[in-house]
């Protein structure tokens, strides 16, 4: 009779129950919540009414994350700009790549890049009077610019650095952050502290280009018909 050798059947594994460690239902401070996500309780709450309908998990599953959950999870994640996983861990739920939500602008530039006629940059070597108005009026338009993106980077950390996701996901990041920055200013939240960005006189930041200059044309009708009185 042939010997048959007993094949090791493997443990059944306990299913994992994962639980939100700073949910809405701890007594955290305004404070406490603006330190991890950015936003107070009213903020949170304001987010996930408004994302809602677009996000509740069309499931009977007893462990499917709730829409705070998700909201908080994500602002959690932009805000620290640490791998999801991670935010994960710490936070203590399962994420996989549903179950979290994120969102379904002539521009003004430094020397560093090209001018374009979408893109307009300073004249570097300004001698006419219009080209130095413009480059003034366009210096003081890029400070308001920089200073914006001072307050998103320092409000959401995965800004600071590259964004190690696919560029179509990437773009959906950036705009999620403008849009959670914009419900910030329209809900009085409070900023994060000043990094001292400082512009320079010609408010340029950057090295600067020297390829191809096709909206040079666009620059000089500009300046001469805007800024030539």
């Amino acid at each position: 009779m042939a010997a048959f050798r007993q094949v090791p059947v493997a443990p059944h594994r306990k299913e994992r129950h994962f639980r939100l460690k700073d949910d809405l239902s701890l007594n955290l401070s305004n404070e406490e919540l603006r330190e991890r996500y950015r936003f107070g309780r009213d903020g949170i709450n304001f987010i996930s009414n408004l994302v809602s309908d677009d996000i509740t998990r069309k499931t009977k599953r007893n462990h499917a994350l709730t829409v705070p959950q998700m909201v908080m999870v994500t602002l959690r994640f932009l805000t620290t700009g640490i791998f999801l996983q991670v935010v994960g861990d710490t936070i203590g739920v399962y994420l996989h790549g549903t179950e979290w939500w994120m969102g379904k602008w002539c521009t003004a530039g430094d020397s560093g890049y090209p001018c374009r006629p979408f893109l307009m940059t300073p004249y570097q070597n300004p001698v006419l009077d219009h080209q130095k108005k413009y480059n003034r009026c366009h210096c003081s338009t890029r400070s308001v610019i920089e200073r914006t993106f001072g307050r998103l980077k320092r409000r959401f950390h995965i800004l600071h650095s590259e964004i190690r996701m696919i560029p179509s996901k990437a773009c959906k990041i950036i705009m999620a952050c403008a849009i959670l920055h914009n419900i910030c200013i329209l809900l009085n939240e409070p900023d994060i502290e000043d990094d001292g960005l400082v512009i320079d006189n010609d408010g340029d930041l950057g090295d600067r280009f020297f390829g191809n200059q096709d909206g040079r044309g666009v620059r000089d009708h500009i300046s001469s018909t805007f800024f030539n009185r």
